[in-house]
């Protein structure tokens, strides 16, 4: 679907999402579309304001992070909408950081989609501060980036303190068996954590058994 900013059709969606239209039920999907920072700016301005959805779903949109920081902005004032993807938009960090001071306010959002948003460790190390201070949020993905060791350690170390989420996917994130002893410690203290995904990273079998082993532990003394 190529929705261009100027086309009528995007006019009426903004219209919509202002006036809470609801036709448009809870959910809004505009999946690989040719949203682009302005069309992203627009529709923020619009969200800000809308009581009305609860899913927004943006992947493929050609959103970098000027239009990212709008919507990070939006949610400060937006309080219905529970899921947030941006998956495969090129946010970086900057954009990663927007988002994390709106966590750090935002009692509202569930999950949170980052996937393959071109996230290293700063953006990685901004997120995780802000999951120290949100207790909202449940699912993070940030599968497909480039934390590193640094940027899985710094989630690691916010989850000790962090209650909230359930599921933390870090899929394919350059992520070595340097990690292993972190999250290991976290699952130990950590009294939310359901799901952790590594999958795609350097880790040898041996720390994937330590992991999986100190997962299952966690999760029967829950039980």
């Amino acid at each position: 679907m190529a929705l261009q900013k100027e086309n009528d059709g995007f006019s009426q969606i903004i219209n919509s999402v202002e006036k809470n239209d609801p036709t448009l039920k809870d959910k809004l999907i505009l999946t690989s579309t040719n949203l682009g920072d302005e069309g992203a700016s627009s529709l923020a301005s619009a969200l800000a304001n809308n009581s009305s959805l609860s899913y927004v779903d943006l992947k493929y949109t050609h959103i970098r992070s000027g239009g990212a920081a709008a919507l990070a902005a939006a949610l400060l004032e937006n309080s219905t909408i529970k899921t947030l993807d941006l998956g495969n938009n090129r946010i970086g960090d900057v954009g990663a950081k927007a988002f994390a001071l709106a966590l750090e306010k935002n009692k509202s959002l569930i999950e949170l989609c980052l996937r393959a948003c071109d996230i290293g460790y700063r953006g990685a190390a901004a997120l995780a501060s802000s999951l120290t201070k949100n207790n909202s949020l449940r699912v993070l993905h940030l599968g497909g980036n480039n934390l590193g060791n640094d940027g899985a350690i710094a989630l690691a170390n916010a989850l000790k303190v962090n209650s909230s989420l359930i599921d933390l996917n870090l899929r394919v994130n350059n992520i070595s068996d340097k990690v292993v002893p972190h999250f290991s410690a976290v699952l130990q203290v950590n009294s939310s954590l359901s799901f952790l995904d590594l999958m795609g990273n350097s880790l040898s079998n041996e720390a994937i058994t330590k992991i999986a082993s100190a997962m299952k532990v966690k999760n029967q003394e829950e039980r």
